[in-house]
This record gives C-alpha cells, sequence and structure tokens, in this order.
C-alpha cells in the first residue's frame, strides 16, 4: 500500500486512499475522500428472449447494462422472461442461482449474466396396432421404438415419418 505524506508547516499529514489536504496549523488533516464506485456489467445470453432491470436503478438490460454504484452498495438484479414463451434458466458470473433476482454487493467490478432460454415441450409418440415399424422424426430426437420421446423448443417444426417393417 503506497502512503502520501505531506508536511504543512508543523503538521504532518498521511493519506491513506485519498488526497488529504491540510491547512494552516492543524494538526490533522481533512478527512480523505471515500467516494469510491464500481461498474457492474449485465449480459444477457441463452436462446431465448428477456430483461435485466435493478434495484437501485441504473441497469435495464438488454439497452442499457452497465451502470456505476458506489463501493457498498447492495445491487438486487431482477430478470423477466419475455412475452415468446422463453424461460429463465439462471444467473452466472458474480451472481448465481436460478431464482429471478440475484444480489451483488459492489465491493469492484462485478459481472452477472441472466440466461433466457426458448420453452421446451416434449413430443410423446405412441405407436398401436398389430405391425411393426419405426417412426423417426426430424429434426432428430424420436426414433420409436427404442426412444419415443424428445424435447423441442416452443414453434419448432417437427415432421414424424412412419416406416413400417416389411413383413408389416
Amino acid at each position: 500500500m503506497r502512503q502520501l505524506v505531506k508536511l504543512v508547516g508543523a503538521s504532518l499529514c498521511v493519506c491513506l486512499f485519498a488526497s488529504v489536504s491540510c491547512s494552516g496549523d492543524s494538526k490533522s488533516p481533512a478527512a480523505p475522500s471515500t467516494s469510491v464506485s464500481a461498474t457492474l456489467t449485465v449480459t444477457v445470453a441463452g436462446t431465448g428472449t428477456g430483461t435485466v432491470t435493478s434495484n437501485p436503478a441504473g441497469v435495464s438490460c438488454p439497452s442499457d447494462c452497465i451502470a456505476t454504484y458506489a463501493t457498498g452498495t447492495v445491487v438486487t438484479l431482477t430478470a423477466a422472461v419475455g412475452s415468446d414463451g422463453s424461460t429463465f434458466a439462471g444467473w452466472s458470473g458474480d451472481c448465481s442461482g436460478s431464482a429471478e433476482t440475484a444480489s451483488v454487493t459492489m465491493a469492484a467490478a462485478r459481472s452477472c449474466t441472466a440466461t433466457f432460454d426458448e420453452e421446451q415441450f416434449t413430443l410423446i409418440v405412441t405407436v398401436t396396432g398389430d405391425g411393426t415399424g419405426t417412426v423417426t422424426s426430424n429434426p432428430a430426437g424420436v426414433s420409436c421404438p427404442s426412444d419415443c420421446t424428445a424435447s423441442y423448443d416452443t414453434g419448432a417444426a417437427v415432421t414424424l415419418t412412419a416406416a413400417a417393417d416389411s413383413d408389416s
């Protein structure tokens, strides 16, 4: 740690973190400035859509994703999913967890990532009848009778193709 020592008349002034001024014959220095700030950077990631806001105000991401706060400030971030069927997958970086809110204490520069995924639905194929054969999907995922269940993103077009065995 560096210290600044300044002699003024008969006074000795020491600064540990910020500039200090002494005046006249005062035996004590003026109070050091402790106004230190830190930057919070928020990133929105994933295949879905959503927004992140902060309390205290400053972040309104994805449009305004960087804010500066005084050190020691506890910033609460809130993730909100888009109206397109997205889901909130969780926080990473200096924030963690899967709850829609996360808090971070600004002791230094911080970075939090909110991940939003497209909502997925499960397709279940049921084969009935006396014959045998297979059912496959495009995009891949279903290959029935061994694997008759697959998950797909909201809005995905899935084509199923049934093929009877030669003896069916």
